[in-house]
């Protein structure tokens, strides 16, 4: 029988770190790990197509016959079939079990930290957040970055160009994520040609915007982009005047109620992150409603505001007391939602994770105040394997101030963010430790 053709599935992102494969499927939300020959295997078919000459590839790599390769790379191809990881083939699968090569899936999270472990050794990025602009149609009281942090003008940007050319280099070395944000990043200049450029990498990419400015053709453009894993947008209240009490912008609450929805209609994941805050803590528990009418999901701040990163500490004015966060955590516990947390022992910072700014700063993640070099100086490259990187990267490591803390399992603060709330790390966050001695008194867990 004439063998057929095989190519892999297009929601399909995959990069390979030591000897293993990592694939992260787009659609699905699923991760999977390629060990053994499978390799070899799934390399060869972002290479060669045909099936034969897969074959005959592995047969001369391993000194094998043809007829038992041919078996081998039959049953892991319906692996990979059975999983998704490739275009539907009508192909005559063998069914005979080969201890060659896995397809695993099931262990989500040790997969996770596999992939993690491994690129942490070698200082890989798997994640950046790049800041395309830092131009916004809102003017949020509590941004930590946006339009108080903006350029003398548009012209100091990253071209579309030298995105493109970053966002090569990363995925070359092993980027998985890219999360594009600002201020807003559908403002940039030619977005829709950036977000297209993706469709040609091994990346998926996340979209962090107000929503105000989103238009039924940029929500096509991401519907119609394999590559597009979700899309995040702010709340700040569940009603206008909530919500605009922050914004500034009358009208707000409306128009990106109507881009969420028009979002989900069109089959883009769509998450509602409702930052928590003093004047809208009491609206908090309405939100779950507002998302299941508009075809979202949702997620919780855990009520922790930050610094700008100038460390101007005025935002943290808006943060909401104990008291009424304790009635907060308390309605978490009888609900059964949770929120999002920091990681007190996170290792990820400088290492698998970095920022990048729009005019090309790049810091060792989006919290991080310091500048480690300018994209328009040098390449990523010769800024990650600096003398000063590594310097800071020693520095985060042997970070040990609250190792001893009894409760910093539920601290809501990252090393990136109490280094900007108390500039530097010789004493602890107080207002994350008065949050953190809430969630454990209540016996939360986050």
């Amino acid at each position: 029988m004439k063998r057929k053709i095989v190519k892999k599935n297009p929601f399909i992102v995959s990069h390979q770190i030591g000897d293993k494969i990592f694939c992260r499927d787009i659609k699905n939300k699923r991760w999977h790990m390629i060990t053994g020959v499978g390799v070899d295997i799934w390399n060869m078919i972002g290479e060669y197509d045909n099936i034969n000459e897969i074959v005959k590839r592995i047969s001369l790599k391993y000194g094998k016959s043809i007829y038992e390769v041919q078996n081998d790379v039959d049953y892991f191809l319906k692996l990979l079939d059975s999983n998704n990881l490739i275009s539907k083939t009508k192909m005559p699968f063998q069914e005979k079990l080969q201890n060659l090569s896995k397809v695993e899936h099931n262990k989500e999270k040790d997969i996770v930290a596999i992939l993690t472990n491994e690129a942490l050794k070698k200082n890989i990025i798997l994640k950046v957040d790049f800041s395309l602009t830092y131009r916004c149609p809102l003017r949020c009281k509590h941004c930590y970055a946006g339009h108080v942090m903006k350029p003398l003008s548009t012209k100091d940007e990253l071209t579309v160009n030298e995105i493109k050319e970053i966002i090569k280099t990363l995925v070359a070395q092993g980027c998985f994520e890219i999360c594009f944000t600002g201020g807003d990043p559908i403002l940039k200049d030619n977005i829709i040609e950036i977000l297209d450029f993706t469709k040609q990498l091994d990346c998926y990419v996340r979209i962090l915007t107000s929503g105000f400015k989103l238009n039924r053709e940029l929500c096509e453009t991401l519907a119609n982009n394999p590559h597009v894993y979700d899309v995040e947008v702010s709340f700040f209240g569940t009603s206008n005047e909530s919500h605009e009490f922050i914004t500034q912008i009358p009208g707000s609450f409306k128009k990106v109620c109507e881009t969420i929805e028009l979002l989900t209609t069109l089959g883009i994941k769509t998450i509602i992150k409702y930052i928590i805050m003093k004047h809208n803590i009491n609206e908090a528990p309405k939100l779950p409603a507002l998302a299941n009418r508009l075809g979202a999901d949702f997620c919780y701040s855990g009520g922790l505001i930050y610094p700008r990163l100038n460390f101007d500490t005025d935002p943290q004015k808006l943060m909401a007391n104990i008291d009424d966060l304790m009635d907060y955590f308390l309605w978490f516990k009888k609900s059964g939602y949770s929120f999002e947390c920091g990681d007190h022992n996170c290792k990820t910072v400088g290492k698998t994770i970095c920022a990048i700014s729009p005019i090309g700063d790049v810091r060792l993640c989006e919290f991080f105040p310091g500048i480690i070099g300018n994209l328009k100086n040098n390449s990523f490259n010769e800024i990650w394997v600096s003398k000063e990187v590594g310097t800071l990267r020693r520095l985060l490591a042997e970070n040990k101030l609250c190792n001893n803390c009894a409760i910093n399992d539920v601290c809501p603060i990252c090393p990136a963010i109490l280094y900007l709330d108390t500039n530097g790390f010789t004493k602890p966050s107080t207002k994350a430790c008065r949050i953190a001695r809430a969630i454990s008194k209540l016996s939360l867990n986050v």
